[in-house]
């Protein structure tokens, strides 16, 4: 989903109910459920046989040890907390 459809959601969900609490769930299932205390993070989401996700604040670190790294770390997702 797309920054701007999660937006969108959750503006619709805003004007039916108020500003209530958010929630995140913990895993695909809905097997547990865990109240949202910090706001949405940007990282850099690397694919490649498996999902590599770099918080932004952690860029540098991966640039000092990999200086081709510069070129491919640029922010193209957002974690929900």
């Amino acid at each position: 989903m797309l920054l701007s459809e999660h937006i969108k959601h959750c503006q619709e969900l805003l004007e039916e109910y108020g500003d209530v609490e958010c929630y995140t769930a913990d895993d695909a299932e809905g097997n547990g459920y865990s109240k949202t205390y910090y706001p949405p993070s940007p990282v850099y989401v690397r694919k490649t046989d498996e999902i590599e996700v770099i918080p932004e604040s952690s860029f540098e670190e991966y640039i000092e040890d990999d200086e081709e790294m510069v070129n491919e770390l640029k922010v193209n997702g957002i974690v929900l907390n």
